[in-house]
């Protein structure tokens, strides 16, 4: 395992390391004042798009697991309105009217959640950032 040694000079920051077997010195990194100014500077900019990419990974799994309920309650109700459909049938309706009319159902829950959801997120992420400062 090398050792390390840490040198500073007016002007730069080197961080020297040797082998033990050889006993001379590999320069492993040279930090400038410029490089120290620039890392206290831009710093906060790692931690931003480290929770920009949690947030979006945590945004796809809960749209997934939405869908996937959205689904589910879709099947369920197609299931316990078998006598529906069949009245509709009886009477005259095609299965284009019948399956138009469950999309349209779905695609009303779906979009006033997302409505609501989206309001309520707007509305929590405006609370956190008023109290945050």
């Amino acid at each position: 395992m090398p050792r390390g040694e840490l040198l500073t000079s007016s002007e730069r920051l080197e961080l020297l390391a040797f082998p033990t077997d050889e006993g001379e010195l590999i320069r492993l990194y040279t930090l400038t004042k410029a490089d120290l100014a620039f890392g206290r500077q831009h710093r906060g900019d790692h931690n931003r798009l480290g929770i920009a990419v949690l947030m979006s990974v945590i945004c796809v799994i809960l749209l997934s697991v939405t869908g996937a309920g959205i689904v589910g309650l879709s099947s369920l109700w197609v299931g316990q309105r078998t006598r529906q459909i069949g009245v509709r049938r009886a009477i005259g309706a095609r299965k284009i009217d019948i399956l138009r009319y469950f999309q349209i159902e779905n695609l009303l829950i779906a979009g006033g959640g997302a409505v609501v959801g989206s309001l309520a997120t707007f509305l929590a992420v405006r609370k956190m950032l008023t109290e945050l400062g």
